[in-house]
C-alpha cells in the first residue's frame, strides 16, 4: 500500500488510547499509546519495537475505559533516530480484528468528521 493510500485512509485519534502488547507467543511485553487507526490496523507509538513481520496480542484501552483486544502482525516499524525524540512505534496490520474493533473505529471516523476543519479519509 501506498503511504499516500495508508495517509488517506488513516483516522487520528482525538482521545488518548493505550496499548498494551505482547509480541509472539509471549514474547516481549510493551506499552505504548495508538496515534492513529484504520479498518485493517494501527499506529502505536512505543520505546520497545518490534520487528516487521513479528506477531502480537494487544489490548487497546480508550479515556472512557473502552477495552479491545486485537490480533496482528508488525508490517513497519520507525524508531527515534529516523523520526526524532517521541516518535518511534509501528504499524500492526490485523489479523482478528472483532466487532468491537469495528465499532471503534466507526467511533473515531464520527468524531473527526464533527469536527471544523477535519477532513474523513
Amino acid at each position: 500500500m501506498s503511504r499516500e493510500t495508508r495517509n488517506r485512509r488513516r483516522i487520528r485519534m482525538l482521545e488518548p488510547v493505550r496499548a498494551w502488547f505482547v509480541t509472539g507467543g509471549g514474547g516481549s511485553e510493551g506499552r505504548g499509546v495508538v496515534h492513529d487507526v484504520s479498518m485493517g490496523g494501527f499506529f502505536v507509538r512505543s520505546t520497545l519495537i518490534p520487528e516487521e513481520g513479528t506477531s502480537i496480542a494487544a489490548a487497546l484501552t480508550t479515556g472512557s475505559g473502552w477495552r479491545i483486544s486485537v490480533r496482528g502482525t508488525v508490517c513497519w516499524n520507525t524508531s527515534e533516530a529516523t523520526t526524532g525524540p517521541g516518535l518511534s512505534g509501528f504499524g500492526v496490520r490485523l489479523t482478528h480484528r472483532s466487532h468491537d474493533y469495528r465499532g471503534f473505529v466507526d467511533g473515531a471516523l464520527s468524531a473527526s468528521a464533527r469536527l471544523p476543519g477535519v477532513a474523513g479519509p
